[in-house]
């Protein structure tokens, strides 16, 4: 369920701009997709970025067959109902509990400090 979007005027340097133009492109969006998706990027939370980190790494190491780890199996292997609430999370709608980062980090295989706090290193040492 995405809010209604609200128009917004914005002004920026010309070359900005023409990066931005060029950056959609080659991202085949639109150049309001593209600023979008950048401002998300650049306001999610910490712990959603290390819980994407470790989403991808864990794609990249344990799941390169076809059916890579999804959000929906993710909230699955930590043991919630649905994917309703990581998916709210990993839009930047909610903020996650502390029980559900360490349910996380234990499905995910990383440092629960690291995921909660951002505290050492993703992996104990030893691990990928």
């Amino acid at each position: 369920m995405s809010e209604k979007p609200c128009r917004f005027y914005l002004r920026m340097p010309q070359c900005m701009k023409d990066d931005l133009v060029a950056a959609s492109r080659q991202n085949g969006r639109s150049l309001n997709s593209e600023i979008v998706a950048r401002l998300h990027e650049a306001l999610r939370s910490d712990e959603v970025n290390r819980i994407q980190w470790a989403l991808d790494h864990a794609n990249h190491w344990e799941y390169s067959k076809p059916g890579q780890l999804t959000l929906s199996m993710l909230a699955e292997q930590a043991g919630e109902r649905s994917a309703v609430q990581l998916e709210a999370i990993m839009n930047g709608r909610e903020r996650p509990t502390f029980a559900l980062l360490d349910a996380l980090s234990s499905a995910l295989k990383v440092n629960p400090d690291w995921l909660k706090h951002g505290v050492g290193a993703p992996f104990q040492t030893g691990s990928p």
